[in-house]
């Protein structure tokens, strides 16, 4: 009867028919103590149509009859708002337009709309490139280094990186940045939602400083943290004294390096000893056989 219609619907509310049937036409009711549908009505006999509300009743009206615990054949049907029914498993991490049936059993209506879509947690957050050294990241100064990190999975996240790099909203990738070589095990997907993210940055000088990383989208987040060695790139390094020497046999002799840029050590290797870090080294000859 009203089915274009938008009627609220709150408890306790009092439904009324008008008719010109006669009486006891339009309801057939049964009596019963046992149904669960079992109401009460009121039945009022008037000349005329009311106009008005069914607002301050008096029994004074003419003809009222009270019929309780009586059965019905009459239904009333009400919705609530409409709510989408999706199943969770066919959404993808991508929003697309899905086909959506409003609940509403009187007019089920099916229509596409609605970009809905859903975000995985993140997982498996890793630095990929370069390779931590001991849990240390090895740079040199003055030059820019390229940074990527890997997670397992992650749908929609985006990447916060503290100093020295600082950027932020930095979004995923389905692969790693083309200066990489692709065949890398680490570039390598392990699923759909394997996603990778990088940055770049240069420090100045040398110095040791903590980089924490952020990744994050609407469900979840996780951090990770590594430690950001720079040191300044070697440069014009030369041996003193650098041309051929006449040595004596079983004297020793003491050589040092020299450099232009950038501090060093090197390694001493020989035949009978094994090598060592030093700054300085000797060796004393032996006659050839």
């Amino acid at each position: 009867m009203l089915g274009d219609q938008d009627v609220r619907v709150y408890p306790d509310d009092v439904i009324g028919f008008q008719h010109d049937a006669g009486p006891n036409s339009l309801l057939h009711c049964l009596s019963s103590s046992t149904s669960p549908w079992r109401q009460s009505y009121i039945s009022l006999v008037r000349q005329g149509w009311l106009e008005s509300l069914l607002v301050g009743f008096q029994p004074t009206w003419p003809s009222p009859k009270w019929f309780d615990n009586v059965v019905c054949d009459v239904r009333v049907l009400y919705t609530d708002q409409p709510q989408p029914i999706v199943p969770a498993q066919s959404l993808t991490t991508v929003p697309d337009t899905h086909l959506v049936t409003p609940v509403n059993r009187v007019n089920p209506t099916a229509i596409n709309c609605c970009p809905l879509g859903m975000w995985t947690t993140i997982t498996g957050l890793q630095i990929i490139y370069p390779w931590p050294h001991n849990g240390t990241l090895l740079v040199p100064t003055g030059n820019e280094v390229l940074i990527v990190i890997k997670i397992n999975s992650g749908s929609n996240a985006s990447s916060w990186w503290g100093p020295p790099v600082r950027q932020s909203g930095v979004f995923f990738d389905a692969y790693c940045p083309p200066s990489l070589p692709q065949y890398m095990p680490a570039c390598h997907r392990e699923t759909s939602d394997t996603w990778f993210s990088y940055a770049h940055f240069t420090v100045t000088h040398p110095r040791l400083e903590i980089l924490n990383i952020t990744v994050s989208n609407e469900v979840s987040s996780q951090n990770t943290s590594v430690e950001i060695q720079a040191y300044d790139v070697i440069q014009g390094l030369r041996i003193v004294p650098r041309k051929p020497r006449r040595i004596l046999v079983d004297v020793s002799q003491v050589w040092s390096p020299s450099k232009a840029f950038g501090g060093l050590t090197f390694r001493l290797d020989s035949i009978k000893r094994e090598g060592k870090m030093s700054q300085s080294g000797s060796i004393s000859p032996v006659p050839l056989v």
